[in-house]
């Protein structure tokens, strides 16, 4: 005999925590007999084969009476999460009672970040750290409430250590993310780099006579033995002369008249 649920369980997360989804919903929907309906986008079981992605998750959205969002440090640079929060927020709830309204957005925190950090539209609401077992329990009760029925007496102890798995395998996976990020910013910022460098520096004698302290500041701002020389009031011929040189950088000072040929 087929189980008509009685509530409908949204749960959002980010691609990374798919896992940690999964394991929210296998047990729930176990522990509940099939009371309850949990829906994750990243489970195919979820999406009925065939089904466009985006329109399912927006008629889940519609339908869903609770709503789940799992969050950890960085929640607020993830748009499609945001997304879904808005959603639930604007989603007008079946009570009028301010207090069940309230409990229809739970955050679960896990890894590192602490439900009493949440700030923006989750804070403030009733959250709990996702390997904590009096807080699983917690969200065990609430849900029994809403559909009538009593707890489910398990092991909150066992489901709060799968969590604990999970956590320890997204901070090395963050960790080993954050390493490949930044690598790819070292390389960003080296591509283009020129090794061993030699600079040319060329001024006109009344800017050295002049500002000889700003000359000696930018001459200064190159590491020791990058300089190669430092010629003054060269003529356009002798600068062409020197170029093919390959001096890696050429710094131009301004010529002491607009009318003179000496750079």
């Amino acid at each position: 005999m087929s189980i008509t649920p009685r509530l409908s369980l949204f749960i959002s997360h980010a691609k990374e925590e798919a896992k940690l989804a999964q394991i929210f919903q296998r047990r729930i929907s176990s522990d509940f007999i099939g009371l309850i309906r949990v829906f994750v986008s990243s489970d195919h079981k979820s999406i009925e084969s065939g089904s466009e992605w985006l329109q399912e998750v927006i008629g889940e959205l519609r339908k869903a009476d609770v709503f789940l969002f799992l969050c950890s440090k960085g929640i607020e640079e993830r748009p499609w999460i945001n997304i879904e929060l808005g959603a639930a927020l604007v989603k007008n709830p079946k009570t009028r009672d301010a207090a069940d309204a309230l409990q229809r957005l739970v955050p679960v925190c896990h890894t590192d970040l602490e439900p009493e950090t949440l700030h923006g539209p989750l804070a403030g609401k009733q959250g709990f750290k996702a390997s904590d077992a009096a807080g699983i329990q917690g969200l065990y009760t609430l849900l029994a409430q809403k559909i009538g029925s009593a707890v489910p007496s398990v092991d909150f102890l066992a489901i709060a250590a799968e969590v604990a798995g999970f956590e320890d395998w997204y901070r090395c996976h963050k960790t080993r993310l954050q390493c490949s990020l930044d690598e790819q910013a070292i390389t960003k910022s080296t591509e283009n780099a020129i090794l061993d460098p030699r600079v040319l520096c060329i001024s006109s004698r009344y800017f050295e006579a002049s500002v000889h302290e700003h000359l000696n500041i930018i001459r200064a701002a190159f590491p020791d033995g990058m300089t190669d020389r430092h010629l003054t009031s060269l003529s356009s011929l002798e600068v062409g002369m020197l170029l093919p040189r390959r001096m890696s950088t050429l710094s131009m000072l301004p010529p002491e008249s607009a009318r003179s040929r000496a750079i």
